[in-house]
């Protein structure tokens, strides 16, 4: 399974992991960690841009299960206004969930594919047994925007990062083939 991280790259691409890695945590006191914000941070924001501008390839990979990111109330006590606002917590419960905004960094045509995309697959995970599905689902190749993919896994154990650059190859090939037909 991928460590926990936000963004990676592989085989030339940048690849994005949506949901509970997005939140950034801090070292609150020596026993307790805080959620300080959610990536991406101005710099990262205008490098997605960059590269969905200039034609590089970005994959996005949902869990297989998004929800909420456990916090108990010590942890969001050190926390900014703007996660606090993200928490759900029952007054009577010290532990809660940080309700992260799905694909909100995006513009809102990608935004809209990738939720109909986790929406779809949701569907396809639900009426496919376990035992015959395979680790991850990817959108079918869309006819513009071929710089952007959407993928999902299909299991607890998410994606593997020693299978990261061959889902990107994969994901990736009609582009990078239209691009190197451009080239020619």
């Amino acid at each position: 399974m991928v460590k926990q991280t936000t963004t990676l790259r592989a085989a030339g691409a940048l690849v994005v992991f949506e949901g509970a890695p997005r939140v950034r945590w801090s070292w609150k006191s020596a026993a307790c960690w805080t959620p300080v914000g959610l990536w991406p941070e101005p710099g990262d924001r205008a490098e997605v841009r960059e590269r969905l501008r200039d034609g590089e390839p970005v994959l996005i990979v949902f869990a297989e299960r998004e929800g909420g990111v456990p916090v108990t109330r010590e942890e969001l006590s050190g926390a900014p206004d703007a996660i606090r606002r993200l928490a759900r917590m029952d007054d009577a419960e010290d532990l809660g969930e940080l309700l992260v905004p799905p694909l909100d960094w995006l513009p809102q045509d990608m935004r809209r594919r990738g939720l109909r995309f986790f929406e779809q697959s949701s569907a396809e995970i639900a009426r496919t047994p376990r035992a015959i599905r395979g680790p991850m689902l990817l959108e079918p190749a869309p006819k513009d925007q071929r710089q952007l993919r959407f993928a999902r896994a299909t299991g607890p154990s998410g994606c593997l990062e020693r299978d990261l650059p061959a889902l990107v190859e994969h994901a990736f090939a009609h582009h990078r083939a239209a691009v190197g037909q451009h080239a020619a």
